[in-house]
């Protein structure tokens, strides 16, 4: 691919771009907190976690863009899901399906944050010639995108007291991790003076107080041990 060669004309940037490459899945592998240190947890959170798969990096857009240029028009929705791309060394978010839409054609859009503040200001249409980058502003979240069918996450969420007892949730993440494959709810009775140690399969921890409101603990083994 050509490297750009800037020329502003009426607000947008001239470009030669033959092309795109997509980041390729990455892996995330790792526990979300470090065993043996003291924690803390708030009602609903995640207390412990491990997983181990293959993500993609995606932009989701929180706003809708439409475009006229000439007799081509570019439309892409709100909530529109962006891989990660590389176009001509610059990072950018591109559409998976086609965005620019003209007589006879179809193309791929790529969009720029140029500025890193959390807004897609520029975007691109990719095509053999030469093409143009135009201003624009789409508000977009970040959000990894698991793509790997073998791939895991187990956690465990606190879930509040009930009289003296520690309510601890599971929830185990397998090919599809956003959707629970497994859950168990777990109660745990609580200590009044000395810490409470606990253990679900291979995990050990040790609740060093709980309220309504949060959890303190230290997590001593994972789920791999």
């Amino acid at each position: 691919m050509l490297r750009l060669i800037g020329l502003c004309v009426a607000g947008f940037l001239l470009c030669s771009c033959s092309g795109y490459e997509v980041e390729p899945p990455a892996p995330k592998q790792g526990r979300s907190v470090p065993l043996d240190k003291d924690m803390e947890a708030k009602v609903g959170a995640v207390m412990y976690s491990e997983y181990n798969y293959l993500s993609s990096q995606t932009a989701v857009t929180r706003a809708p863009l439409s475009y006229d240029i000439l007799l081509n028009r570019v439309a892409l929705p709100a909530g529109a899901v962006l891989a990660k791309a590389n176009v001509d060394g610059d990072d950018a978010f591109c559409t998976t399906n086609p965005a620019y839409f003209g007589p006879g054609e179809r193309r791929t859009l790529c969009l720029f944050d140029t500025k890193h503040r959390g807004v897609l200001d520029r975007f691109v249409v990719i095509g053999p010639l030469v093409s143009f980058r135009y201003d624009t502003e789409i508000p977009y979240t970040l959000q990894d995108a698991p793509t790997d069918p073998i791939g895991y996450r187990y956690e465990l969420v606190f879930e509040g007291m009930e009289g003296s007892n520690v309510r601890i949730g599971y929830r185990e993440f397998k090919v599809d991790l956003v959707h629970p494959a497994d859950q168990q709810d777990l109660t745990y009775a609580l200590k009044a003076k000395a810490p409470t140690p606990v253990s679900f399969r291979n995990v050990k921890m040790l609740i060093n107080s709980a309220d309504d409101n949060a959890i303190r603990y230290r997590v001593l083994s994972g789920f791999g041990s």
